[in-house]
């Protein structure tokens, strides 16, 4: 299993079991970003597949049970999330840091339901550029869901989200950085 997001492991004191052990519940990016992400593409793996998030109980994907259904929503955050709650948050935190989108409503790039608590990513795309700032894509289930206790939210590395319109400028510029080179090139073996 690729490790490539980041996720704190949190004592679910409502999860406790009979012989006193407690259990951890949380949701899992399974896979890395491939990077750079540009608005109006889906977002994929660095595989080019879909990212795929499961729910996870200890080492294993939770298969039964309500959670192995869940809503989840994909959601924005902010980029000092990483640095400030690194291993150690709660939801309140996670939720100040939940970008905004132009109108003002919580930048969400999707729903989608678990299904034997896994689900592919398919069809996730940024509508709006991140302003030259690194973002973190991050996972909770929803709040409408209701849980015995709390699962720990999913995030990612943080990335940079460039306007798909710059695609092919950048595209040009490599172009034509590359030309020149060769004809620089050109021009020195031919003397």
């Amino acid at each position: 299993m690729n490790h490539a997001c980041v996720f704190r492991l949190e004592l679910n004191q409502e999860q406790a079991t009979t012989d006193g052990s407690n259990t951890n519940i949380r949701l899992l990016f399974q896979n890395g970003l491939k990077q750079p992400i540009y608005t109006d593409e889906n977002v994929t793996s660095e595989n080019n597949a879909a990212i795929k998030l499961a729910m996870i109980q200890g080492d294993n994907v939770v298969t039964s049970g309500a959670l192995s259904g869940a809503k989840v929503e994909i959601l924005v955050l902010r980029c000092e999330f990483s640095n400030k709650c690194r291993d150690n948050w709660t939801e309140d935190d996670f939720d100040k840091h939940i970008m905004q989108g132009r109108d003002g409503q919580d930048l969400v790039l999707g729903t989608e339901w678990l299904t034997n608590g896994e689900v592919e990513l398919s069809k996730i795309r940024f509508k709006e550029g991140s302003c030259r700032k690194k973002v973190i894509i991050a996972a909770r289930v929803c709040k409408s869901e209701k849980t015995s206790g709390r699962v720990q939210e999913a995030i990612m590395k943080p990335v940079l989200v460039l306007d798909r319109r710059n695609k092919r400028t950048i595209l040009a510029s490599l172009i034509v950085s590359f030309f020149a080179v060769s004809v620089f090139i050109c021009g020195i073996v031919d003397h």
